[in-house]
């Protein structure tokens, strides 16, 4: 099965093709580099708007980072287009694979991220041979998107704990959907306030949310 094959059955994209894969040995470590192009007649995706307009001209060539393959690199070369939207005007056309002026696929990033659920950060750079930062950023994205689109309407109660994190009493505020939490009902603005003036408790906002508490240890339990 060729790779081109494999790219169209788990990372096809409407809008744009493959049009060839080959292998560069020319720069350090060898590489699997696959360039993409539009579809014939295939209009560019506004960044800002979302809608469909006609191409005005190109950008200089890029190249993303995508998933490894057999543990050699796959990079996606791609020539981005501008494109003349009737209402943001002359503008870079989105890219589904990629996000912003980021050189890593979406799905690196996921890769990336699932991968620093098991390992440390710096190992999974070392594995991967990407930067720190790259895995940071990666787990970034993943979490911003978690955030965008979480959904707060079955959650009825919430609670909040404090752990240490280093030395000199320096916490950090973790906060869990109290499904099964032995909490005592109390109106949120009852609440003890947390160590800091504001409450992590006051940012939680949701239809459904009947009552908060401080989750505790032992006798201290509220």
């Amino acid at each position: 099965m060729l790779v081109k094959t494999i790219l169209n059955r788990i990372h096809h994209f409407k809008g744009f093709v493959y049009t060839s894969v080959h292998y560069d040995s020319g720069v350090g470590i060898g590489r699997i580099v696959v360039d993409m192009a539009p579809r014939k007649n295939s209009r560019g995706c506004c960044s800002r708007c979302k809608r469909r307009s006609p191409g005005y001209d190109y950008l200089p060539e890029r190249v993303f980072e995508f998933v490894p393959l057999w543990n050699i690199p796959v990079f996606l070369r791609y020539r981005p287009r501008h494109v003349s939207c009737a209402t943001c005007g002359v503008i870079v056309e989105e890219l589904p694979w990629a996000t912003g002026k980021s050189s890593l696929c979406n799905c690196f990033r996921v890769f990336l991220a699932q991968w620093a659920r098991l390992l440390s950060w710096k190992e999974v750079s070392a594995r991967f041979r990407v930067s720190w930062y790259m895995v940071f950023d990666s787990i970034k994205h993943v979490v911003n998107y978690g955030l965008e689109h979480r959904n707060l309407e079955d959650i009825h109660a919430i609670g909040v704990d404090e752990i240490a994190i280093e030395k000199g009493h320096k916490f950090a505020t973790v906060r869990v959907a109290a499904y099964f939490l032995n909490c005592r009902r109390s109106p949120a603005h009852s609440i003890s306030p947390a160590r800091r003036p504001s409450s992590p408790l006051d940012s939680v906002r949701s239809p459904a949310l009947t009552f908060r508490c401080r989750v505790a240890h032992g006798q201290n339990r509220k």
